[in-house]
């Protein structure tokens, strides 16, 4: 299937020329407007609005779907072969977000172990769009690896050993006893701090991360933040992922190594208990307050603001 990774754009009427040396002319460029029309219109496989063009395809591929002809007629025409380079395209649906980049400005890698199910993980997802290489067990990687198996916590100490590149391990939180993590690369390993899956399997589970998960986060936090967005953009669970643990990755990329890291973890998960048990107390009390309302006295108030007894009638027949 045809892709273009690099177009991002939903909206023609925000394609701006960002190459001052650019030959086209305006009309070149109203051209290349209409082609984008054209194709937003006939890629029908997803809304134009707020997802990139290749998670659509990456949609239409997993339904077994091929793109319309049309659609191939338009990404093989001279003009937009020529225009596309020269265009600067956004999200119409956010104009301020960060541009995603085409790909990882550092390599990221996985060791598969085959205990995940294939039609859902995201580790072979992203090889499948080039996000990612799968590595064999004998591959000397000289990156980082995010592996249960580590540790030392991954901070923004380790940036400059991220460029070397980030990898992961790919296999199941149930089988873990069974992966050989001693014969991975030595030296690099790394584990991550407190965070919360946001993937249909363990959603708002925490540590519970799966491969695009981890890979997002440990760019986030060592500073590679457009990485990390351009991981999560192929997932329908992305920004929800982002969102959820945005307060815990702001924290972490503001320390110093792991040792920090990890106080700082401490600290965010002492607050959230403390929190926990003062919403649980007010509850209750909320509740013992409602109780006590409700309960029948055993005297009464008479006009004169007298308590009398109450007479206790019979029902007995």
């Amino acid at each position: 299937m045809t892709r273009t990774t690099r177009l991002r754009h939903a909206d023609p009427k925000n394609v701006t020329v960002n190459n001052q040396n650019s030959s086209l002319t305006e009309t070149d460029i109203a051209a290349a407007r209409e082609l984008l029309r054209q194709f937003d219109m006939v890629f029908k496989y997803g809304p134009c609005v707020g997802i990139t063009r290749s998670m659509r395809w990456e949609r239409a591929e997993r339904l077994g779907l091929d793109p319309p002809e049309q659609v191939n007629e338009i990404l093989e025409s001279e003009l937009y072969q020529r225009a596309m380079p020269d265009l600067e395209l956004y999200l119409c649906s956010d104009a301020e977000a960060e541009e995603l980049p085409i790909t990882p400005s550092v390599k990221l890698g996985m060791w598969d172990f085959g205990q995940c199910d294939p039609k859902r993980c995201s580790g072979r997802r992203l090889a499948r769009l080039d996000i990612l290489t799968e590595f064999k067990l004998s591959y000397r990687f000289p990156g980082l690896i995010l592996t249960p198996s580590a540790v030392r916590t991954l901070s923004p100490a380790d940036t400059a050993q991220i460029s070397s590149g980030l990898a992961v391990v790919d296999c199941s939180w149930a089988q873990l006893e069974t992966v050989p993590f001693g014969r991975l690369p030595r030296g690099g390993e790394r584990l991550l701090p407190y965070l919360v899956a946001a993937n249909t399997v363990n959603y708002g589970r925490p540590w519970k991360l799966n491969c695009a998960e981890a890979l997002a986060a440990g760019l986030w936090i060592c500073g590679r933040t457009a990485d990390a967005r351009l991981v999560m953009s192929k997932f329908s669970y992305g920004e929800e992922f982002l969102r959820l643990n945005k307060e815990l990755l702001d924290i972490y990329t503001t320390c110093k190594d792991s040792a920090e890291v990890i106080k700082k973890q401490n600290e965010y998960l002492e607050n959230e208990r403390n929190r926990a048990c003062e919403s649980s107390s007010e509850e209750s009390q909320s509740e013992n307050t409602d109780s006590e309302d409700y309960v029948e006295s055993d005297y009464e108030v008479d006009s004169l603001g007298n308590r009398i007894e109450k007479v206790k009638v019979c029902n007995d027949v």
